[in-house]
């Protein structure tokens, strides 16, 4: 029992060094192939801890999550609920939160597409899933275009078509729920459309411009 908790600890601590690793320098996919499967095979063990999948994911979108609450969440502590709650609330709830320059001030390079390319090197489908979940996950969170999104559900999808992960992003794209920062820049480029001088009076606008 000591020896399983011990490598649970070590695939914890792993899986965040290399997160924070990510943070120091940018990860070029392809100049070292060894490296790639080496650094793939680090991150794919994601795919078998659901916990584990979680903690990178609250990692990726609060780069600052220290090493102690990601161990937290990882490892099911009766502390994570309560984090993991946290971590949610202020993309959600808070639109001065921005995800999206966050990442890219964090990281310095397309994590998500990162993900999906190490993913080709993980080894089978099985090894692959959690990679993928992460990378369609944050393309959500981080408001990727559509179709960069879609593709990450796509190929997710044709391995694990069962996935909670997919469902859930699916689920949120359809209904058009996106993290408070994304709906706050919805609205206002929506205000933009009509210009501040052509709001409605007594049936006509102000601008002269005639009611259709």
């Amino acid at each position: 029992m000591e020896t399983v908790d011990l490598d649970e600890r070590r695939r914890v601590s792993d899986v965040f060094d290399v997160v924070e690793s990510l943070r120091l320098r940018r990860w070029f996919v392809g100049v070292d192939p060894d490296a790639d499967r080496d650094l793939a095979a680090r991150l794919a063990v994601v795919s078998h801890d659901a916990d584990l999948r979680d903690a990178l994911c609250a990692k990726l979108i609060e780069p600052g999550l220290e090493r102690l609450r990601f161990e937290y969440i990882a490892r099911r502590d009766p502390r994570a609920p309560r984090l993991l709650l946290d971590n949610q609330r202020r993309p959600w709830y808070q639109s001065s939160y921005n995800v999206r320059e966050m990442v890219s001030r964090e990281f310095h390079q397309d994590v998500p597409w990162l993900l999906a390319s190490l993913s080709d090197v993980a080894g089978g489908d099985v090894d692959r899933v959690g990679l993928l979940e992460a990378a369609a996950y944050l393309s959500f969170m981080q408001d990727d275009p559509l179709p960069a999104l879609q593709g990450y559900l796509s190929r997710l999808g044709k391995i694990a078509p069962d996935s909670v992960m997919a469902s859930s992003v699916h689920s949120a794209v359809s209904a058009s729920v996106f993290p408070a920062y994304v709906m706050e820049s919805q609205v206002e480029r929506a205000a933009q459309v009509l210009p501040d001088d052509a709001v409605m009076v007594d049936g006509a606008r102000r601008d002269g411009a005639p009611v259709r």
